[in-house]
């Protein structure tokens, strides 16, 4: 089984395509992304827009490759909704 890890993308678009291109020309079987995914300056609401209009894109790149692509989403990413919730409390 080939695998690729990658963590800390940050939301940045540079390294989003350096993993395409590298996944298409060593063709995994799965990516495994460790987290970070998302742009790191806290703003809850570009992170949304980001999910919505980037990831979309990026994960049916894999899709069209056939090749399975696998998060994990560490607390770090998900600081915003959890100060969102504690002050709803």
């Amino acid at each position: 089984m080939k695998i690729i890890y990658t963590t800390d993308l940050h939301g940045n678009a540079w390294k989003y395509k350096q993993l395409i291109k590298v996944a298409s020309e060593y063709r995994p079987d799965v990516v495994i992304n460790g987290g970070d995914m998302l742009p790191n300056d806290n703003n809850l609401f570009r992170q949304k827009e980001y999910i919505l209009c980037n990831l979309s894109e990026h994960f049916k790149a894999f899709d069209e490759m056939k090749i399975y692509y696998l998060v994990s989403l560490p607390t770090m990413t998900l600081r915003p909704l959890t100060n969102i919730r504690r002050n709803l409390q």
